[in-house]
């Protein structure tokens, strides 16, 4: 018995987990939409809408048909329902950015800030995360977390720095550069960089 309600919990995750994703990639679809690209019966479809229509996760867009009948309601993400924040570390300069749930920058900060293992720098970082957070007026329930991009490598488990000459801070942690930070924090070489890329 237990066995079968932990599977049918795990189906039911996939399901919602499913169809969130089916939104974040097409935006505006039907109950009908997700039933036949999901191959979902209507009732589990309706049910997993509701869930996280209640979380805020997702949100009504309009309607569709025009038949004389009764309207499709359509449905989409709600992109500012959970927020996340980005910082690039380099040898001169801080930078930060407040983005959505689909990479849209909300707000950036760029602060030159001569890089440094000390007390004093890492309490900086923690202070520019608070200036984003006030100056995009996030809601502090709704970030997801902070991801450290830094210019060395790091372990396969995001904690330690293995190679890091650029910056001279081979053996730092994750942990030294998020002491100051009261989110969820993750370090990184890549995604921050290339989200600034992307956006400039």
């Amino acid at each position: 018995m237990k066995e079968k309600k932990t599977a049918n919990l795990e189906i039911k995750k996939i399901n919602r987990t499913g169809i969130y994703h089916l939104l974040w990639e097409k935006d505006a679809l039907s109950r009908q939409d997700i039933v036949m690209d999901r191959q979902l019966c209507l009732p589990t479809v309706t049910q997993n809408l509701n869930e996280l229509m209640e979380e805020k996760l997702v949100e009504e867009r309009g309607s569709v048909g025009n038949t004389g009948g009764r309207r499709a309601m359509t449905y989409g993400i709600n992109p500012t329902a959970r927020t996340a924040i980005g910082m690039d570390i380099t040898k001169q300069h801080i930078t930060a950015v407040a983005v959505d749930l689909q990479g849209n920058i909300m707000g950036k900060i760029r602060v030159r800030a001569k890089f440094s293992r000390t007390e004093e720098y890492y309490s900086q970082l923690g202070d520019i995360v608070e200036q984003i957070i006030v100056r995009t007026k996030l809601d502090r329930d709704t970030i997801l977390g902070v991801g450290i991009g830094v210019p060395g490598l790091i372990t396969e488990d995001c904690q330690n720095v293995f190679y890091g000459k650029i910056l001279d801070f081979t053996g730092a942690t994750c942990g030294e550069f998020s002491q100051h930070i009261p989110f969820r924090r993750r370090c990184s070489t890549m995604q921050t960089r290339q989200l600034l890329r992307k956006h400039g």
